[in-house]
């Protein structure tokens, strides 16, 4: 969790960045008529990891529409893990959302 101008802020990276502006515009147009999507995520050092939904959260960040986090625990986390993170991190796409306007659900692999 981050603070932007007096707001705390949760950061989701995605998996990859999502493919072409054809299927860019289908998950947009699919979202507009389902809603907000649920992704599962890890947490590590307060920020999210989705382990889906790339395409998703591209979707819901362009329609504003907030996501349902499923935050799961993560079932190992080594220093050779925390490095893999941080080099992850450098090329993921994120996106992000004011915390007082997300559902975080916490549940267990």
């Amino acid at each position: 969790m981050i603070e932007l101008g007096g707001k705390k802020v949760v950061r989701v990276y995605a998996k990859h960045e999502p493919y072409g502006p054809g299927e860019k515009r289908a998950i947009v147009s699919q979202m507009m008529e389902l809603g907000a999507p649920t992704i599962r995520c890890v947490e590590w050092r307060g920020e999210l990891y989705a382990l889906e939904g790339s395409h998703r959260l591209m979707a819901a960040h362009i329609l504003e529409l907030t996501p349902v986090l499923e935050v799961l625990e993560a079932d190992r986390l080594s220093g050779e893990d925390e490095r893999f993170w941080d080099r992850l991190k450098e090329r993921l796409p994120h996106y992000a959302w004011e915390v007082s306007s997300l559902s975080l659900a916490r549940s267990s692999c």
